[in-house]
């Protein structure tokens, strides 16, 4: 059965099925689906920006906004960028391995760039996975200065559990934005923001809009973003289409120590790291 799944994993028309998926979301029809999608994932529409009669489409509900008293943002400490499960934590290895559900990431092959992956190494690392029920915009989790987003072309494999199970390697192999942030003159952090099967679209401020149906088709090659913008912790920085992954890395020159646990649900704006 696993190498059944693995197999179909690997032949259905992904970025195809995510385009057309999007596609319907944006329009006007798509709509009607919005209250069965409420009732399906037990959305809080107390917490919501707008009533649902509101959204023009599907689309629109996948990426809304919410009241701003719906996530207060922690006082101190690094916060969560989004809402989401914790799938993993720990230490990147000298070896410059971070460990996820029992599979090891090579930094250089998730960040696309060794000297990145080598800035990293002896940091920190966390994982949150965004089911298709939780708000799906990014924020910024701690005051930093943003430096650089690099777009590294991939597939598109679910990051459920299915994922997980099926694929080796999941989140190097998926289509991915790697942002990079400078908090001081010896401590980074990086967000990896990880495509999935039905999120056809990533929006992050300081660089266009990264379609991976038509990205993958005419231009295969890693592209880079440079600048340097002062970010506020909370600031929306992007969002995604539908639910997929964060990871955060944070180089050894801003030691934590974690405040949340492997499995725990967190929302943006909570508390999930203190500096050392």
């Amino acid at each position: 059965m696993q190498k059944i799944r693995q197999i179909g994993l690997r032949v259905i028309p992904k970025a195809l099925m995510t385009y057309l998926l999007g596609k319907f979301a944006k329009t006007r029809m798509s709509r009607r689906w919005i209250p069965w999608y409420v009732r399906h994932y037990d959305i809080n529409i107390w917490e919501l920006d707008k009533e649902i009669h509101h959204y023009p489409t599907l689309h629109a509900f996948f990426c809304r906004g919410l009241h701003n008293f719906a996530r207060p943002l922690a006082d101190s400490g690094m916060v969560a960028p989004v809402d989401g499960t914790i799938r993993a934590l720990g230490y990147v290895s000298e070896a410059m391995v971070m460990s996820v559900k029992g599979q090891s990431y090579a930094l250089q092959d998730l960040l696309g760039d060794k000297g990145l992956a080598a800035k990293m190494t002896g940091g920190q690392y966390i994982v949150f996975y965004l089911s298709p029920r939780d708000y799906h915009r990014i924020h910024i989790p701690y005051t930093s200065l943003w430096v650089a987003h690099r777009h590294i072309p991939g597939t598109l494999f679910p990051v459920n559990n299915l994922g997980e199970q099926c694929v080796r390697q999941l989140y190097a192999q998926n289509e991915r934005v790697v942002s990079q942030f400078r908090i001081d003159h010896r401590a980074d952090y990086v967000l990896v923001s990880v495509g999935a099967f039905g999120v056809g679209t990533v929006t992050l401020r300081h660089m266009p809009r990264i379609h991976p149906f038509h990205r993958r088709l005419w231009k295969a090659s890693a592209s880079l973003y440079q600048g340097s913008v002062e970010e506020t912790k909370g600031e929306e920085f992007g969002r995604f289409e539908l639910g997929s992954t964060v990871i955060l890395l944070i180089s050894s020159g801003f030691p934590v120590s974690w405040t949340v646990d492997v499995g725990q649900v967190v929302r943006m704006g909570q508390q999930i790291a203190v500096p050392n």
